[in-house]
């Protein structure tokens, strides 16, 4: 059958049933094409031709549907295969022609405003425009410094003008304007104008990009984004390995065909018209397992992400874009660019964790794995064909802690019940008799969180606690239709139990995640309140327990004096190291103002006593610093902007101290390309991978440990016990010199901090 043949289905037909629509949804392009294919084959076949070739919509999205079919077995696997090489050698083959470019319908800069990310329900009469100008400009007049000023000032133009201006819409007219130059833009005004202001308040920016689920390498479209097959993930077509195509992530993902440049700059582009500031940004790349990705794609996609960041200001980005540079190329571009990725975040399994894949992370510029633990009984990940078992969690916690990585893991309670001995999970179909009944779920679910809690093999940075979800595409979503996966998250006791966790988690680790973003009305056993976290947290506060996490403390836009707060140092032992938590907080410790990770390992660098990162042999290593709040100075009792008092610096010095009290000579810190700056000016050099700095008797200590709150947490493996800290003695520094006037300490740092201010790092 010839693609050339068109008479089969004609193009007019095409375009009448899909190019006058704005949005194809999928059940119109399913119904559709499921008509051609009740025809003929070849009907089919033609259709989905022209609906590529004249770009009706992207490839992604058609081979969603394709698959649909091969799901339900309308189509064969032969008839697939073909199907997929047509694709394929569309999107390896398709580049814009010159006639293209001449295009009249291909979108070229006719205004400078399009260079501008206008507001997605922005009004444009010239009526509506004419007021927010009149606005904009009286607003000008005024001296406006206040959230509540602003919002009296917007009260009293709505009533003038009749309308109701959005920050949004005024943001984008006041960057117009300035364009045209009829005013000089005032960065003030953002603050004040600025939506869901919570989502800056941490310091940085987050933006989640989704890999594709049919990555296309050689021409070749890889069918799956997951190797693996674990029984609580989805796999529904077209959907990158354990996501719904309605988490608001993946359907922006969906809606930029997985390519991440379109990803990164949607998502910047949505926070800068609320009034966010995109300049340090914190990369989170989901969507399957990594390892499971050809290495071309690997390295091609987080090229692709640095381009997006180097280019994002470009104002002819998208109409005149660069040409890329290689992925080393484009990293050295974004130590100066003006949007900074200081942190990069890939997710993976724990089982594969090894040499090759710690090195390529470093190249790819990664400073924070996100592994899967889900369970630390054994029995419970044979259940659910996790095909690992708990040791190898242990053992990539090490490795990534010792290279220091940082690291978040997943636990999931409410997952079935296990097997009985001798019963196979590999099984196409369980039955109730293949289940050992007499296993209680939920007395595994606490021993898991004791665990976490208490074995100092497996301490980890941060966690996602999802609780199981039974959704369609699983292999659980069977076994609870058939009355074999009885879960009690729709019960009391799941609450009770993550009530219990975060009323015990440890102060050094951040609860990202208690609940997974999911769709309420298509879970059909388990937990289904999507506002789960918030139930939570109220009833957390009526029986006045306090959750110590660091999302929890997070000081946000408060600010404090600094006879306020107090340095604070947590010591505990972790995956065959010591790691000391180096905290500024309030003195009722309800505040988290900054925090430093310290590791000390005697296998710095090394894996399996091998050395595979020569920067780090016998080097303290800073895994993480993070300040989040600001500090107004004792003396500064009248201040509008709250003025920074050197926080960062003051960790930094603080774990320089201890790394030297502890006989180390060098010290390490895994560094984000946007940051690198910063910690040159601390002292700090670039080594192969990461940045090294060393450490001598004259350290500039601002805080003396003697004079700084220390705790001691006594981990001990235990399914039953939560440990509890105790004050420690403070460390005995035998050199005399390495305690400065305290008193020129901070007059100096205090006099450097306004000269170089960086708060998030």
């Amino acid at each position: 059958m010839a693609v050339s043949d068109i008479s089969l289905v004609s193009f007019e037909t095409i375009r009448n049933d899909f190019a006058t629509k704005d949005n194809i949804r999928e059940k119109i392009l399913y119904d559709r094409l499921e008509a051609y294919l009740n025809s003929s084959y070849d009907q089919f076949y033609n259709a989905i031709h022209i609906l590529l070739t004249k770009n009706y919509i992207n490839y992604v999205f058609l081979l969603t549907i394709i698959y649909k079919f091969e799901y339900y077995k309308k189509i064969s696997k032969e008839q697939m295969f073909s199907l997929r090489r047509m694709i394929s050698n569309y999107v390896i083959h398709h580049t814009i022609t010159p006639d293209e470019i001449a295009d009249p319908e291909v979108p070229k800069v006719v205004d400078l405003e399009d260079t501008v990310p206008k507001p997605r329900t922005f009004n444009s009469s010239p009526e509506h425009i004419e007021k927010l100008k009149d606005i904009i400009h009286c607003m000008y007049e005024k001296d406006i410094t206040t959230d509540s000023q602003m919002k009296l000032y917007l009260r009293e133009k709505s009533r003038e003008h009749h309308i109701q201006p959005t920050g949004q819409e005024l943001l984008y007219m006041m960057r117009c304007l300035s364009i045209r130059k009829e005013i000089e833009y005032k960065p003030e005004y953002e603050p004040l104008l600025r939506s869901r202001k919570f989502r800056s308040l941490s310091g940085v920016m987050v933006i989640a990009v989704f890999t594709s689920p049919y990555p296309i390498t050689d021409g070749k479209i890889q069918q799956f984004s997951c190797e693996y097959d674990c029984y609580f993930c989805p796999a529904e077509p077209g959907q990158p390995r354990s996501y719904d195509p309605r988490e608001p992530g993946n359907a922006r993902a969906r809606q930029n065909n997985y390519d991440p440049i379109g990803q990164f700059w949607d998502r910047g582009d949505s926070y800068f018209v609320n009034g966010h500031p995109v300049d340090k940004i914190e990369l989170l790349v989901l969507g399957g397992t990594w390892s499971s990705y050809p290495e071309d794609y690997q390295e091609t996609f987080i090229r692709d992400l640095y381009y997006a960041a180097n280019t994002y200001y470009d104002p002819y980005r998208k109409f005149k874009p660069r040409i890329k540079g290689t992925l080393e190329e484009e990293r050295n571009q974004n130590e100066t660019s003006r949007c900074r990725i200081i942190g990069l975040t890939l997710e993976t399994r724990p089982d594969k964790i090894n040499k090759k894949t710690l090195r390529d992370f470093r190249r790819f510029g990664v400073t924070r794995l996100q592994l899967g633990v889900q369970h630390t009984d054994n029995r419970m990940l044979y259940r659910i064909n996790r095909r690992h078992p708990i040791q190898s969690a242990i053992d990539a916690l090490k490795m990534l802690k010792d290279c220091c990585f940082k690291v978040d893991i997943h636990l999931m309670p409410d997952l079935p019940a296990p097997l009985k001995h001798g019963v196979s999970n590999r099984k196409k179909e369980f039955t109730i008799d293949d289940i050992d009944q007499k296993f209680s779920v939920r007395d595994a679910d606490y021993k898991m969180f004791n665990r976490v809690l208490s074995d100092p093999d497996l301490q980890a940075d941060q966690w996602k606690v999802y609780p199981c979800s039974t959704i369609p595409y699983t292999r659980i979503y069977d076994d609870f239709q058939n009355g074999i996966y009885k879960p009690y998250g729709d019960s009391p006791d799941l609450f009770e139990l993550l009530i219990y966790v975060m009323s015990n988690v440890h102060p050094w680790i951040r609860l990202n995640r208690v609940i997974r973003d999911i769709p309420g009305d298509i879970i059909i056993g388990g937990n289904s309140t999507t506002n789960l976290r918030q139930s939570l947290d109220k009833v957390l506060k009526e029986r006045e327990l306090f959750c110590k996490d660091i999302r929890y403390r997070e000081v946000r836009a408060a600010t404090f004096k600094e006879d306020e707060i107090k340095p604070m140092i947590r010591q505990y032992n972790s995956s065959d190291g010591i790691e000391f938590f180096i905290t500024f907080e309030t003195k009722d410790e309800t505040n988290l103002l900054g925090f430093i990770r310290l590791r000390l390992s005697t296998s710095a660098g090394m894996i399996d006593n091998k050395l595979i990162f020569e920067d780090l042999k016998d080097c303290a290593m800073i895994r993480e610093l993070h300040v989040y709040g600001q500090v107004v100075s004792v003396q500064d009792k009248k201040t509008f902007a709250s003025q920074h008092v050197g926080l960062g610096r003051r960790l930094l010095a603080i774990a320089e101290q201890l790394a030297y009290a502890h006989s180390y000579k060098k010290i390490a810190v895994i560094s984000g390309e946007g940051v690198r700056g910063y910690y040159r000016k601390n002292g700090y050099q670039n080594g192969d991978t990461f940045m090294v700095k060393n450490l001598s008797n004259n350290l500039f200590i601002i805080d003396p440990i003697n004079k700084i709150h220390m705790l001691n947490y006594e981990m001990k493996k235990s399914e039953e016990i939560i440990p509890t800290p105790f004050k420690m003695n403070t460390p005995q520094i035998n050199n005399p010199f390495i305690f400065i006037t305290i008193i020129v300490g901070i007059l100096i740092i205090s006099t450097l901090s306004l000269l170089f201010s960086i708060d998030i790092i």
